[in-house]
C-alpha cells in the first residue's frame, strides 16, 4: 500500500488521472477542511459550503484527466462556485 501522505501535489494528480482511489483520497483529506473554510466564509452557511465543496471534489474526481491539481486551483474552483451560487440565489 502507497503512502500518499510523501506524494506532492503533482505527483498525487498524476495518480489520480490513472484513477488512483488512494490517490484522490488524499488529495480530500489535504484540502477539505481548506475549500469549506473558504465557502463558508463567502456562503455564511454550513451546510451550503458543504455541499459546495462537496461538488468540486465530485469534479475533480470526474474530471480528473482534464484539471490542473493546485491549492490555488482549487481554492479559485471553490471561490467561483461560490460567487456563482450566492448571483443565483440573489435573483
Amino acid at each position: 500500500m502507497l503512502c500518499y501522505a510523501h506524494f506532492s501535489d503533482l505527483e498525487l494528480a498524476d495518480l489520480l488521472k490513472g484513477k488512483d482511489e488512494g490517490a484522490f483520497t488524499d488529495i480530500y483529506n489535504r484540502y477539505w477542511a481548506v475549500l469549506y473554510c473558504h465557502a463558508r466564509r463567502l456562503l455564511l452557511d454550513d451546510e451550503e459550503a458543504e455541499d459546495l465543496t462537496q461538488e468540486v471534489f465530485l469534479t475533480l474526481l470526474n474530471r480528473s484527466g482534464d484539471l490542473e491539481l493546485s491549492s490555488r486551483c482549487l481554492v479559485t474552483c471553490i471561490r467561483f462556485r461560490a460567487i456563482r451560487f450566492l448571483s443565483y440565489r440573489s435573483r
